[in-house]
């Protein structure tokens, strides 16, 4: 079995899903407009069109289409709804024979995104209409999906559990300051703001914390600007990769998201695995996972006050962290991984 998998080769999502694919023992390709920060371990083709952002799709197809055409695979991947779930539903529509569609969804795709104006709304239709699968990670998006026109055969739950050997659970962390970090991007959406907002007000009252915000993006300069006075309680380290990822997380005790939208989150499942102690915004994405008190703390979406307070309990409640800590990793230890469950949906493919 072929399968080509088409998405933003900056993207880990990209790089996971043909590695699961490839575990499960079918042949994977890539197809993708970017350059990867990393190398991939399939064999990846870039797509070339210049122009617009919003015409570079289309005048991909037709090189996506010849090279789809020599390789011809069985199953077509997308990542995410835009642009490449775009792509794959007109590669699907020239190909005979026509090759499966999967599309995987993210929260913005379809909770912001395909309801920007009436063309984002029938874009988004068309493509999920002719998916022959949409992968979701949360009950929300399954939703949205259906609201969309999916019907619910067609809706399947791939959760994006980490790899929890990559993710050791490390409850035990060093005497002395509390630590905490972000591994989200520098972007409006995520609204770091309100972490630096919740930073100067705590160091008001203490010393003894120090932040770690790991990640890129358009807001970083500005942060860092604004986060300039607490230089001795929050830094900036910037990129990371998975290994490094995992290392912020296992040496930090406190695991904060300010997100104003979100489905589930891989950072938090990540933070989950390494047993950091959860202080979210309060979105349905993370109620889903984060229940007040019992697996986390959740604030309201920009309340810096409230996030410090949060943070403060946090930091002043050892048992708390403990018993969140083991009570997160075993729930995600009772979940089926996301490569287990790509191999399900393959061997329902072939078999």
């Amino acid at each position: 079995m072929r399968a080509l998998v088409l998405g933003d080769a900056r993207q880990p999502h990209f790089h996971r899903w043909g590695a699961a694919l490839r575990a499960a023992g079918v042949e994977v390709e890539g197809l993708t407009l970017q350059d990867p920060h990393l190398a991939p371990a399939f064999p990846l083709h870039r797509l070339e069109a210049g122009g617009p952002a919003f015409l570079r799709t289309r005048r991909a197809l037709p090189a996506a289409l010849a090279h789809a055409q020599r390789w011809r695979p069985d199953l077509l991947t997308a990542l995410f709804v835009p642009d490449y779930g775009l792509l794959g539903s007109w590669l699907a529509a020239k190909m005979s024979p026509r090759p499966a569609l999967w599309v995987a969804a993210l929260g913005s795709d379809v909770l912001r995104n395909a309801w920007r104006t009436p063309l984002h709304w029938v874009r988004a239709r068309g493509v999920l209409a002719r998916a022959d699968a949409v992968m979701v990670d949360a009950a929300m998006l399954a939703r949205a999906v259906r609201a969309l026109g999916v019907p619910e055969r067609r809706v399947v739950r791939v959760d994006w559990v980490p790899d929890l050997a990559r993710f050791p659970f490390r409850p035990d962390r060093p005497e002395g300051r509390a630590r905490m970090v972000s591994t989200r991007q520098l972007a409006p959406v995520y609204d770091v703001a309100t972490l630096v907002r919740a930073a100067e007000l705590l160091a008001q009252r203490r010393a003894d914390f120090e932040i770690t915000v790991v990640g890129d993006g358009p807001q970083r300069a500005a942060l860092e600007r604004r986060a300039a006075p607490l230089r001795d309680r929050i830094r900036f380290a910037g990129r990371l990769d998975a290994a490094e990822v995992a290392g912020a997380l296992g040496s930090a005790g406190i695991y904060v998201s300010t997100s104003r939208s979100d489905s589930t989150s891989v950072s938090l499942l990540e933070a989950m695995a390494c047993g950091c102690l959860p202080v979210v915004s309060d979105i349905e994405g993370n109620r889903e996972w984060v229940t007040e008190g019992s697996s986390g703390l959740l604030f309201a979406p920009g309340d810096a006050s409230g996030l410090a307070r949060q943070l403060a309990r946090a930091m002043d409640d050892p048992l708390l962290r403990e018993r969140v800590a083991v009570y997160n990793r075993r729930r995600l230890e009772s979940l089926p991984g996301f490569e287990e469950r790509v191999s399900r949906l393959v061997a329902g493919l072939t078999g």
